[in-house]
């Protein structure tokens, strides 16, 4: 069975500056992303908790995708770099500052609340 590629909001423009960036370097991913179609859960990929979402990652680029097992379809999220290549870094730091943490959270208690 083959899925249907849908590219959600602006990632198809994200590609399309990564390629214009980076060349033919973007081309392993392009192709990672394209094979979904064949195989939405390919053994690179990692689930996203107990949900639909997957992670994919293909040397310093990533993507994040959503699985419709119903529709039969792989909705593309969020395409991205990850900083210097390291795969556990991510482009974007986080909303909040050491001293600004978002609501609920407190790592001053063990139990974080």
């Amino acid at each position: 069975m083959s899925y249907t590629l849908i590219w959600a909001n602006d990632t198809a423009r994200k590609l399309r500056e990564l390629r214009q960036r980076d060349g033919d370097a973007v081309k392993p991913f392009h192709d990672a992303i394209n094979s979904l179609v064949r195989d939405p859960r390919p053994s690179s990929s990692v689930q996203m908790g107990g949900t639909n979402s997957y992670r994919l990652r293909t040397g310093k680029y990533r993507a994040l995708y959503e699985i419709s097992d119903s529709r039969v379809s792989v909705t593309v999220l969020m395409i991205g770099t990850t900083r210097s290549g390291d795969p556990r870094r991510i482009t974007a730091p986080p909303p909040w500052t050491d001293t600004q943490l978002p609501d609920g959270m407190d790592f001053s208690s063990p139990s974080g609340s």
